[in-house]
């Protein structure tokens, strides 16, 4: 049985060190983009922090991607292993955790108020939730309107309807003093997924800013 000469095995496994070797080091850093979750109550809304190093120490900028927010820069970045945390003064909120030693994966709680989060980040995107409006989004239409009442005072409407018309739906009218997001046909209110066991259904769902608070008409 001929066997292969002893260097041609030596070159093959400084080969296999030497491919694996820039892989550890370029791993071995905070730096780059960090993808986690918050569940709050039936709502999961997905945060990314982007995190850049330079001679100064350490920045970053986050995404809160279900509420339509990108690259808010925040307040303070921190980091000197294993303990990671940034911080964002105009939302009020601090997140500290703890970084593995392969560099993968943020274990953490964010603090909002008196609120406490457990957030795990980690390398890869998170998809979507069911409810979230990116998903709602390929499956609904929304309008902005005013309804005219009886004495002519009109309210501020969002209507957010089923794309499939081929079949009769029911509807759920939300009417609150508490801002219905006048964001404009593009930007759905990421509180659609308190009512996903309605949208699962296909309800057109409407919501109402009540006479005189925020952008309707007429005296509260």
């Amino acid at each position: 049985m001929k066997t292969k000469p002893l260097y041609l095995n030596v070159f093959a496994l400084l080969l296999g060190i030497l491919y694996f070797i820039p892989v550890s080091i370029r791993a071995q850093t905070i730096e780059g983009d960090w993808y986690g979750k918050a569940e709050i109550g039936e709502i999961t809304l997905r945060l990314t922090i982007h995190v850049r190093a330079d001679d100064k120490g350490y920045s970053s900028t986050w995404d809160s991607p279900d509420q339509g927010a990108f690259g808010l820069a925040s307040t303070a970045t921190s980091f000197t292993y294993p303990d990671f945390s940034f911080s964002h003064a105009g939302a009020g909120f601090k997140y500290t955790g703890k970084v593995n030693a392969s560099y993968t994966e943020i274990a953490g709680k964010l603090e909002q108020g008196g609120t406490k989060l457990d957030i795990t980040f980690g390398r890869e995107p998170i998809a979507a939730a069911p409810g979230s409006p990116e998903v709602l989004k390929q499956l609904y239409d929304k309008k902005e309107v005013y309804i005219t009442m009886r004495d002519g005072v009109r309210l501020f409407t969002s209507v957010y309807a089923p794309k499939n018309n081929k079949v009769k739906h029911p509807i759920l009218l939300n009417r609150t003093p508490y801002n219905i997001e006048p964001g404009g046909p593009d930007n759905f209110n990421f509180f659609m997924q308190l009512y996903s066991r309605y949208t699962e259904e296909e309800y057109i769902m409407v919501f109402q800013d009540v006479r005189g608070k925020y952008m309707s008409e007429g005296q509260f």
